[in-house]
């Protein structure tokens, strides 16, 4: 799961889906940095924020994290994730050369998270908007000092990178399949792989119907409980 989509439920909540976008704020900034709420002393987060409503910003954060991490050990394990993951390997495969078989699973992994995400915009129009509106009411330090406080390796990388990644807005290029290969590639750049093949875009609209008809299977209703189609 993506962005997006761990945040669509609770939108309603600037902090928690923060929390919910801090994995992935820091698989991108500060890898060794890695919070883990779930272990961290309530007093801890007393003590570290003594004003009541700092205390609620920062607590909703780190629920917002560890939602995330529920969302994600549910999701990888189900049968249409892996469904998906295998027919969008042998696709995108192909487009490596036959023989890849790493980098084809690598970015059917991504892609199918990615479309997902645009899956789910075109599903509820407007909804994007609202959630980078949203965002923009949370205070990144607060964010930050509440990762902080639950990590072991501490980052000062949120307080510049949230602010930028609300300017950049980029989650809405999932939709088209140009932007998204776009996306991809600096993706791609970022974790140090060679060059991607031209054929890509090609091969994503494919990827995007299968991932469209998929929708409700990769969101049960535990863990989504948005009306569905």
């Amino acid at each position: 799961m993506n962005y997006f989509t761990h945040a669509l439920p609770h939108l309603d909540d600037p902090w928690f889906i923060a929390g919910t976008a801090v994995p992935d704020w820091l698989g991108t900034i500060a890898r060794r940095t890695r919070p883990r709420p779930e272990r961290l002393p309530v007093e801890k987060v007393v003590e570290a924020f003594p004003d009541p409503v700092r205390r609620a910003q920062a607590m909703s954060v780190l629920a917002g994290i560890e939602r995330h991490h529920h969302d994600d050990l549910w999701f990888h394990r189900t049968a249409a994730f892996q469904e998906t993951l295998a027919r969008l390997t042998l696709d995108f495969r192909m487009a490596f050369g036959a023989q890849d078989g790493f980098r084809g699973g690598f970015l059917a992994h991504i892609a199918t998270e990615l479309l997902l995400d645009a899956s789910l915009m075109a599903r509820y129009p407007g909804a994007i908007d609202r959630y980078y509106e949203t965002m923009r009411s949370v205070e990144p330090s607060v964010v930050e000092q509440a990762v902080n406080l639950a990590s072991t390796h501490r980052t000062t990388a949120l307080d510049w990178f949230i602010p930028a990644f609300l300017e950049e807005r980029f989650l809405p290029d999932y939709i088209d399949d140009a932007l998204l290969g776009w996306r991809l590639r600096q993706v791609w750049k970022r974790v140090g792989l060679d060059e991607m093949p031209h054929n890509l875009e090609a091969a994503l609209g494919p990827a995007r119907t299968l991932v469209e008809r998929r929708t409700d299977e990769l969101l049960p209703e535990e863990l989504y409980p948005w009306p569905r189609r």
